[in-house]
């Protein structure tokens, strides 16, 4: 299920802490993929990924769900996120625990960037701080914020097409898979040409009998939002912690 599928027009500042919803939790299932789909999978997310980089202006908010399982035990964290972009201005990423609570910041705003980490906030440069947040939320939180800065942060292989989400209109899955049972999934809106949400399950395997040893699922849903250039500058000009 899609949880957060359509786009909306918010007036003002926002704080993800107050906006985000809960999403629900399910254990995933490889996608079905369809042979022969690699080029139409690799022209989609060409044409989503350059239209990112010429965006002058984004932001959104969201949900980052983990699940960790492992033989014996199983354990669930929800996170929340928003970034505000305006280019050539700065970016904006702020990452809240599961109380809602700021945790972590990446702010830069012309020629200044700071992280935020745990009430404290130094001065860094932005693949830094990026760097900084892939490393809690098993690589996923940058994704967009990356993307919007030409980072094109995916697989060298070419994705494979699987299957259509209908409760966001025209909304095409675009998968990776290996052969231990992992992939990665981005869902790409085709008439808007924004991604609404990546998937990452990751299987290690046991070095015994060659069953999971654990999972790592990981959810990443952004809502993206519209605004207007001159409050969002405005906005970005105040330090976020």
């Amino acid at each position: 299920m899609l949880l957060l599928a359509s786009a909306v027009l918010l007036a003002g500042s926002f704080g993800c802490a107050e906006h985000c919803p809960s999403p629900e939790v399910a254990w995933p299932v490889s996608p079905p993929v369809q042979n022969g789909s690699e080029p139409r999978a690799s022209a989609l997310l060409a044409g989503a990924l350059s239209a990112y980089e010429a965006r002058s202006t984004y932001r959104d908010q969201g949900t980052i769900v983990s699940t960790i399982r492992t033989r014996d035990d199983r354990g669930v964290r929800i996170e929340y996120f928003d970034t505000l972009f305006v280019r050539g201005v700065g970016l904006r990423f702020r990452f809240y625990n599961e109380r809602r609570e700021l945790t972590y910041a990446v702010w830069s705003f012309g020629p200044t960037t700071k992280l935020w980490f745990l009430g404290t906030p130094s001065t860094t440069t932005l693949p830094l701080a990026l760097a900084g947040v892939t490393g809690v939320t098993h690589g996923v939180a940058p994704i967009i914020p990356k993307i919007l800065l030409g980072e094109r942060s995916f697989h060298s292989f070419p994705p494979r097409l699987a299957g259509i989400e209908a409760s966001c209109g025209r909304c095409e899955i675009l998968t990776w898979q290996d052969r231990r049972g992992s992939h990665e999934s981005v869902t790409l809106d085709e008439d808007l040409n924004l991604f609404r949400r990546f998937e990452s399950h990751d299987v290690l395997r046991h070095a015994g009998d060659g069953g999971p040893a654990s999972d790592v699922y990981v959810i990443y849903e952004p809502l993206p939002e519209m605004g207007n250039r001159a409050s969002l500058i405005e906005e970005l000009s105040v330090e976020p912690w």
